[in-house]
């Protein structure tokens, strides 16, 4: 299996890939928390977070998208 090189110029996207998984599969609980907060350390701003949460929700459901909205929004305040 190939390795696939790491680029730190798409280290948003790797947190937004991460946050979407874990959303999907439904965990809210701090794991997801942390990514989000790691994400937005890595220059995702609120507003592509809230973008991406509502794409997602479409699929992944709405309930789960509350969730990680509200982790998101207390990720934000800070």
């Amino acid at each position: 299996m190939r390795q696939l090189p790491y680029r730190a110029d798409r280290r948003e996207e790797g947190c937004i890939v991460t946050v979407t998984a874990l959303m999907a599969q439904g965990i809210t609980d701090s794991s997801l928390e942390y990514h989000i907060a790691n994400a937005k350390e890595a220059g995702v701003t609120a507003e592509e977070m809230a973008a991406v949460v509502t794409h997602v929700a479409f699929y992944a459901g709405w309930p789960k998208a509350w969730a990680t909205f509200n982790l998101c929004k207390k990720v934000y305040a800070n």
